[in-house]
């Protein structure tokens, strides 16, 4: 077969900020009582308000038989509304598992609405099984619980704020602070905050770290007593993170319970080989081999999967109308995830050949979402303005 010249639609992510370089700003709110562990009250018994949403995935199985983790999925908190909380409920997903262990073939079974879930997919398609095994037929369930913000998990809350979809509340970093705190109200001046060496921190695939330091300030504005309170295991973060804050230095006054936290964004977490489009052409195909765009297709990165620096790809097939309009647009493969795949729809649905004598059939474009390179030259493909934040 005569391999047919690659048309190819590359999406890439830009962001506004450097990995690493400027961490999140120090947070602040007001002294209050810890709860310290949650208390996830039934859902329909929840007061009118904000709750966080958490998820625990469950009954992990491939062809019926269980299988293990050997890093289970974990799902980003998420804010939502106590009467959005009570329409939730547990979620299934299939997916298939590489030699290399990775979760691929992601997909959701319902596609109802799914309140505070759009870190689902991503979170397992990050997550890993011991190599050297290929599985078909795989599935688990998702389990919410959702806390009143007020009696969720301080990790759980810190977790959230680290990596927000929506504006942290007051309520909630209120909540994170040690009891009898005097370092946020009001903050002791900086004098100097110094930084972990980024860059010789590893980086996880897929899975942004954070490190929450807990700390005093000693009557010359010294930090002492310092301890890692909270974080996501990388435990090279979590050393590096307690180094900068023993070197940081604050004006003269002795203060107790403060926080800093430091972050590193995601590894890219590539998808597997995108193929050639040839095979997915039809034999009746009248489209030619390079589109002729009256409307782009508008190329727009899934978020859920940009903040976890996950790639994927689609191919996407479709007819064009005499007039321009793209029809019959389909999803012929994506990976890793059908989000993918549906994202792609989108595009190509939304964009408008010009207009022609009869219209074309059998039309296939591959779409690849990319992530910035290292190096790369500006206005490139695989170039974006800045490495973008994992939020």
């Amino acid at each position: 077969m005569t391999r047919l010249p690659a048309l190819m639609l590359t999406v890439a992510l830009s962001s506004v900020a450097v990995d690493g370089q400027v961490p999140p700003p120090p947070i602040v709110g007001t002294s209050h009582e810890v709860i310290p562990h949650a208390r996830t009250m039934p859902f329909a018994n929840l007061a009118a308000g904000q709750v966080l949403v958490t998820w625990t995935p469950q009954n992990v199985r491939c062809g019926g038989v269980p299988i293990a983790f050997s890093q289970a999925p974990a799902p980003m908190p998420a804010l939502s509304w106590s009467g959005a909380a009570n329409i939730l409920k547990s979620v299934d997903y299939s997916f298939t598992v590489d030699a290399a262990g990775r979760p691929l073939d992601v997909g959701r079974g319902s596609k109802e609405y799914l309140p505070a879930g759009t870190d689902l997919a991503p979170a397992l398609v990050a997550a890993k099984f011991a190599p050297g095994n290929p599985r078909q037929g795989c599935s688990l369930t998702f389990v919410p619980a959702a806390s009143a913000v007020l009696e969720a998990s301080v990790t759980a809350l810190m977790t959230y704020i680290m990596f927000p979809e929506q504006r942290p509340t007051p309520a909630m970093f209120a909540q994170i602070r040690p009891v009898g705190s005097t370092c946020f109200d009001p903050p002791p001046e900086i004098r100097n905050r110094a930084f972990p060496a980024f860059d010789s921190i590893p980086k996880q695939p897929g899975q942004a770290g954070w490190s929450m330091i807990g700390f005093d300030i000693d009557a010359r504005g010294k930090p002492v007593h310092l301890k890692h309170e909270a974080g996501n295991g990388n435990a090279v973060l979590d050393k590096a993170s307690l180094a900068a804050v023993a070197d940081s230095k604050f004006a003269p006054g002795a203060r107790t319970g403060c926080q800093y936290p430091y972050w590193i964004a995601a590894a890219t977490l590539p998808p597997p080989p995108i193929p050639e489009e040839a095979p997915f052409r039809p034999a009746n195909a009248t489209c030619p081999l390079k589109a002729d765009w009256a409307t782009k297709p508008p190329l727009n990165y899934p978020r859920n999967f940009g903040r976890r620096w996950i790639e994927g790809w689609a191919i996407i097939g479709y007819d064009v109308a005499s007039w321009g309009e793209t029809g019959n647009v389909r999803v012929l493969a994506s990976q890793p995830s059908a989000e993918f795949g549906e994202q792609a729809l989108q595009m190509l649905s939304s964009a408008k050949w010009a207009a022609s004598a009869t219209g074309y059939v059998g039309c296939v474009d591959r779409v690849a979402f990319r992530m910035p390179r290292p190096g790369a030259k500006p206005n490139t493909p695989d170039a974006a303005e800045n490495v973008p934040l994992p939020f």
